[in-house]
């Protein structure tokens, strides 16, 4: 009986010690995974370092998993973001928060057959990242490069409002009969550059007619800007690229919990400095002073009445004063973008308004994109790219022999904009004097109507099959549709007093256009 009851105990005992060996043997880890901003990461891999024992976060990030005696780390991975080890120390509770993925462009770079690392790259290339041109204050992309690439110049040939942009890459090539590069943006590929009517259209000089075509895009929408300057980077684009090529990657959506941003600024523009003019004060002692000279040439010159006292005059009309203005400036941009499971997405909508420091100029540009990845099977992926925009931009005569901004600078000050019936006038009669110049600048200015109308839909729809490592198998599909609508409108003006003719003749010409590119690239 004794023997039995010891051999009850043993049996007993070794079970008891058994089940606290097996029990101890593993133990529940749980916890939460989210990004460095506290988002919950969905579907991101737990894994117990150096074993083959893994889970995934649920929809709030959450996990829970079974890690032997053995296992002394958990390494925690998510695409986009860096992968983290981090010790358990007995804990059994682990909220882990990871890090966005640090490659920048200084370690990958777009070419143009698709990525590849910096350091294997032997030709020229340079790049701007997001945060260079994060909230900078300009209409379109090719501004923004302005000064941050050396080899690259850029320059505003005319100061409008969304106006030309002249892009120069190691200096003036000029073997496609341009000197602009080529810019291929999400793979489509497009010229920089917009054509609107000549002011000549309308009489006079015929202006600035080149517009820039990069005003179309959202520079909040960019991702990263590499330029290819050299032959060998570029050669995949043939002629069409010897003037350099601009690659421009829009944002796409990335794994996680959906995101809102509004990003808006408000600004202002003055030009930094006037030309320095006399006033009619001034003007009225340099006419005295040279009747002392012309009558010692035996002429009977003597001075105007009205200028022989120049202390008791006012300033008269300051015409820099008249076609300058500050001009107002805003921006305002609404996202979305995340992803669930295998299907990430970036969704934006813009809309930007610049009115120029040349009175009647302004720009306006409202715009939408939309970018969709997803990965259907693990060899094959899909996915659109699409930006739909429309701008309207007035363009004012700002160059040229006739520019308004260059006739404020011989006209006289002695001469009002507009007489006391609010009637634009010409020239001014004083003592039997004429004052003043035939071309009125503000009301060549503010009467004259040239616009540049653009709608434009452009995009790219691709499928991606992996078949190993190393090798992929890319089908792309790009289209760009432009409709353009230039209007150049004078009428005729007459002062009713004077029956001066202020602008003449009456001229409406009006510009419709449409261009069509698809292509197929593999």
């Amino acid at each position: 009986m004794r023997k039995y009851k010891f051999f009850r105990a043993v049996v007993l005992l070794f079970c008891t010690l058994s089940f606290s060996i097996l029990f101890a043997q593993n133990k529940q880890v749980s916890g939460t995974v989210s990004d460095e901003n506290g988002l919950p990461l969905t579907g991101a891999t737990v894994t117990v370092k150096g074993t083959r024992l893994a889970t995934t976060t649920g929809a709030k990030g959450q996990y829970t998993i079974s890690v032997p005696d053995a296992g002394n780390t958990l390494v925690i991975s998510y695409i986009g973001m860096e992968p983290k080890e981090v010790p358990i120390q007995g804990r059994g509770l682990m909220d882990v928060n990871l890090k966005a993925n640090s490659t920048s462009l200084g370690e990958v770079v777009v070419i143009g057959y698709g990525t590849a690392r910096r350091s294997n790259v032997t030709t020229s290339i340079s790049s701007v990242n997001e945060k260079d041109i994060k909230n900078l204050p300009v209409a379109g992309a090719d501004q923004a490069i302005q000064g941050k690439v050396a080899g690259v110049t850029v320059t505003n040939n005319g100061g409008q409002p969304g106006g030309g942009v002249s892009v120069r890459i190691r200096g003036i090539t000029n073997a496609t009969g341009s000197n602009e590069p080529l810019y291929v943006i999400d793979g489509v590929q497009m010229g920089g550059e917009n054509n609107s009517l000549q002011q000549n259209a309308l009489g006079g000089g015929s202006g600035s007619t080149t517009q820039s075509a990069l005003a179309m895009i959202n520079p909040s929408d960019i991702a990263s800007i590499d330029i290819l300057k050299d032959a060998s980077a570029q050669a995949i684009y043939g002629s069409k690229g010897a003037n350099g090529v601009i690659l421009i990657t829009t944002k796409r959506g990335r794994g996680g919990e959906g995101k809102i941003a509004y990003d808006t600024y408000f600004g202002w523009q003055q030009i930094p400095k006037k030309l320095d003019v006399m006033n009619l004060s001034q003007y009225a002692t340099y006419l005295n002073s040279l009747v002392g000279e012309v009558r010692a040439a035996g002429s009977g010159m003597d001075s105007v009445g009205e200028f022989k006292n120049p202390s008791v005059l006012g300033p008269g009309t300051d015409w820099q004063d008249e076609i300058y203005q500050t001009g107002l400036m805003q921006n305002h941009q609404l996202s979305f973008s995340g992803g669930q499971g295998k299907t990430n997405y970036y969704f934006s909508g813009n809309y930007f308004d610049q009115v120029g420091t040349l009175v009647e100029t302004k720009f306006r540009r409202y715009n939408l994109k939309f970018n969709l990845d997803h990965q259907i099977k693990s060899w094959f992926k899909t996915g659109i790219s699409a930006n739909l925009s429309r701008s309207n931009q007035k363009i004012g005569l700002s160059d040229g022999f006739d520019a308004v901004t260059s006739v404020v600078l011989y006209n006289s000050p002695a001469t009002p904009v507009k007489d006391i019936y609010g009637n634009y006038i010409s020239t001014i009669n004083v003592a039997g004097n004429q004052f003043g110049n035939p071309n009125n600048p503000v009301a060549l200015a503010r009467l004259r109507d040239v616009r540049a109308v653009s709608t434009r839909a452009f995009g790219a729809l691709y499928g991606e099959i992996g078949f190993f490592k190393g090798l992929t198998l890319r089908n792309e599909f790009n289209f760009n549709f432009n409709l353009g609508d230039n209007k150049a409108f004078q009428p005729f003006i007459q002062n009713d007093s004077t029956k001066a003719i202020i602008l003449s003749p009456s001229r409406l010409r009006e510009e419709r256009n449409n261009s069509r590119y698809w292509a197929v690239n593999n």
